[in-house]
């Protein structure tokens, strides 16, 4: 039984040392783009040539639906052997999202996926069970006041509410299989942690990846450069992705501060909850 378990533990542990990384975002402007360059100061980790966010996720319910559909027509089978035959198909179709993305990198990388959204989020494992998952949050409050000043096209309320959403994904989600050993690979990565103690945040991602932290670029983690900003945007008026130059007056945390009384009102009334449950704050006296 011991060489068994021991068998086992070290196949799984094979696996994940090559499968594909997968890092999902609560929304635009958590930080996706910079955690995808840090991992990337790792040379074993490549992002798919052609696509820069993936979205893989954001209309998989149609996947689940034709599944679902399609199942109903095996009436040969049993009820339980439809639900076995269902999910393996729907892994297949993962099996083939993955080998499209593998295509685009070189042989021998793995592959490193990156969406800020975690619409379906729930659908992930059923797609992708061997995959490697990398949840990362930010204070709701910067990520409103950062999506605000980058898209002036909605007001503040839409984007609390883009977060809320996005949030209560990642929480049904943690609260589903938290408490479920299925030998699913996940982790969550909060945006500030990663911005206040890099290095420490970073030894963690590298053990749970299971990739060698010797072969990490550490210099290159304090030299990151800006992309993206919704402040400091070189010479330029609007959001753009070329590079920038670090301000040594750089500090992504705690923007929302100078929020007047009202905007705080609503955002307690429309995220509140989540922002207790993620421990940004203890109460709604903020």
């Amino acid at each position: 039984m011991a060489t068994t378990l021991l068998t086992s533990r070290a196949m799984l542990a094979s696996v994940r040392a090559a499968s594909p990384v997968f890092i999902v975002g609560v929304m635009n402007r958590c930080g996706t783009n910079y955690l995808s360059h840090v991992l990337r100061l790792h040379p074993v980790f490549k992002l798919p040539g052609r696509i820069v966010e993936d979205y893989l996720l954001e209309h998989s319910d149609l996947l689940v639906r034709y599944v679902e559909k399609t199942g109903r027509s095996w009436g040969q089978s049993t009820s339980v052997e439809r639900r076995v035959f269902r999910e393996q198909l729907l892994s297949r179709i993962g099996d083939g999202i993955l080998a499209f993305l593998g295509d685009q990198i070189d042989e021998g990388r793995r592959v490193l996926a990156k969406t800020p959204s975690a619409r379906h989020l729930e659908n992930f494992f059923r797609l992708f069970p061997h995959a490697q998952l990398v949840i990362l949050v930010r204070d709701g409050r910067d990520v409103v006041e950062s999506a605000g000043r980058s898209w002036r096209y909605a007001p503040g309320a839409y984007w609390m509410e883009r977060w809320a959403s996005g949030a209560r994904a990642i929480l049904r989600f943690m609260d589903e299989t938290g408490g479920q050993d299925r030998g699913w690979s996940w982790t969550l990565v909060k945006y500030e942690d990663l911005i206040r103690d890099p290095e420490r945040v970073v030894r963690e991602l590298l053990a749970f990846l299971d990739v060698d932290e010797s072969a990490f670029n550490w210099s290159g983690l304090q030299s990151i450069p800006l992309r993206g900003s919704s402040v400091h945007r070189g010479s330029r008026d609007r959001v753009h992705w070329d590079v920038v130059e670090k301000p040594d007056e750089f500090q992504p945390i705690g923007r929302w501060q100078h929020w007047h009384w009202a905007k705080r009102r609503i955002f307690k009334v429309v995220a509140g909850r989540e922002l207790i449950r993620f421990g940004y704050v203890v109460n709604s006296r903020w």
